[in-house]
């Protein structure tokens, strides 16, 4: 039994049947594919030149200083990040370490101060605190100031049931340990305070209810012609307006329920928020400086 083989002829590639302008493509494609390999090859840092990259970053991390823990973090972050660029482990376990450490360090640091940030911009709050001055009827100041609130509430009388009033708390000197607050009410939220109409105290008597839900009363005066109206500390009077005086120290809050005396018809009511006080005094002691 014959066997007949054959050659297995070599596959070639016959540049001399390609017109010139062929060929010349091709040439050029063979010789741009080998400065592409070359080029490529030469451009590409070998490992000591890595390993000098490395260190030198390293160095330059390793010199921070140990308490400026947030740069340190950001330092090793980078060490870390051009290592796994790198496919390098040279200092790879002390980044871990580092960045444990500092990342803690650094979070404890950002939250201080933070919290320092909101402490003074607490101390800035007013909330529903002003500061003024008194003036006269020339309208020249008399040297002597105020802390005040303005607040919006409701008033019911023979003529109206529920309507707004805008209510003005005022402290003299913003010194509550030698003033007493008082008050002026505007009817309608209208330019003009209710005044005293008759010769006597003009009465006004407030249940006064703060936010733990305890209530007492206290009486606000005014004399005849007069718009502000004062609170009455006489006798038993006193430990209520003590009282009262407390929860604006305290920096609580507090709701009026007022009614006249003489006209029971006549009645107000508002809300007062004396948050920010210590902040209010401060300010109004500063600009007297």
């Amino acid at each position: 039994m014959s066997h007949s083989t054959k050659k297995a002829t070599p596959l070639t590639y016959d540049i001399s049947s390609k017109p010139p302008s062929t060929i010349l493509e091709f040439v050029m494609s063979k010789i741009l594919l080998i400065f592409s390999i070359v080029l490529l090859v030469s451009c590409a840092p070998n490992q000591e030149e890595i390993k000098k990259q490395i260190d030198s970053l390293y160095a330059e991390v390793k010199s921070i200083p140990a308490n400026q823990s947030c740069e340190n973090l950001e330092g090793y972050q980078k060490l870390e990040a051009l290592e796994s660029k790198r496919s390098t482990s040279y200092y790879s376990d002390l980044s871990t370490q580092k960045i444990n450490t500092y990342k803690t360090a650094c979070d404890a640091k950002l939250k201080a101060m933070e919290d320092e940030r909101k402490r003074i911009e607490e101390l800035n709050k007013t909330g529903d605190w002003a500061y003024g001055s008194y003036v006269d009827d020339f309208g020249d100041k008399t040297g002597e100031g105020f802390i005040s609130q303005t607040v919006m509430g409701l008033f019911s009388n023979s003529a109206t049931t529920n309507s707004d009033l805008r209510v003005r708390m005022f402290i003299s000197n913003a010194d509550l340990n030698q003033e007493r607050p008082s008050f002026r009410l505007y009817e309608y939220n209208g330019n003009n305070a209710v005044k005293g109409v008759y010769s006597d105290s003009n009465p006004v008597t407030c249940r006064i209810k703060d936010e733990n839900g305890s209530i007492f009363n206290l009486t606000l005066y005014t004399a005849q012609g007069f718009e502000s109206f004062s609170i009455d500390q006489d006798g038993k009077n006193k430990a209520n307006v003590d009282a009262l005086k407390e929860i604006i120290r305290n920096e609580g809050s507090v709701q009026f329920s007022c009614v006249e005396d003489r006209y029971r018809s006549t009645k107000y009511f508002f809300k007062l928020d004396f948050k920010y006080f210590g902040n209010i005094v401060r300010k109004f002691n500063e600009q007297l400086d």
